[in-house]
């Protein structure tokens, strides 16, 4: 009983200090809803395993003209999308805020000081 009791304080502790590190953690916010894709241009909405999640994303290439072209490159690349070519809405406003390499940078980043906060502890 006593470990158990251990093992929720440990976790709260854990977790507290997680929920505090997350608020100081700042994802992008985006507000030009063509930064990303440019006005009128070919796009495809597309769903992909972010690492981090299952998300909703716009494939954008600028080379790409049509749904035909994006097809025909999804079946070259083995159906691997390359991740600076796909954005993401994090906040669900309806505007990309960042690429999908650019939230694994973000995670990577988080996970590093993650890692060196429990250091100091």
């Amino acid at each position: 009983m006593k470990n158990l009791v251990k093992l929720f304080l440990i976790a709260g502790i854990g977790l507290s200090s997680l929920g505090l590190s997350a608020q100081d953690f700042k994802v992008p916010h985006e507000t030009d809803p063509y930064k990303f894709v440019p006005k009128g241009k070919s796009a495809e909405i597309v769903t992909i395993d972010t690492g981090h999640g299952i998300m909703e994303g716009v494939w954008y290439n600028k080379t790409y003209k049509t749904a035909k072209d994006y097809q025909n490159r999804l079946k070259e690349l083995g159906g691997a999308i390359p991740s600076d070519e796909v954005f993401l809405d994090i906040d669900g406003d309806g505007i990309p805020d960042l690429s999908a390499k650019d939230l694994d940078r973000l995670c990577d980043q988080y996970l590093e000081m993650q890692k060196l906060e429990r250091a100091r502890l």
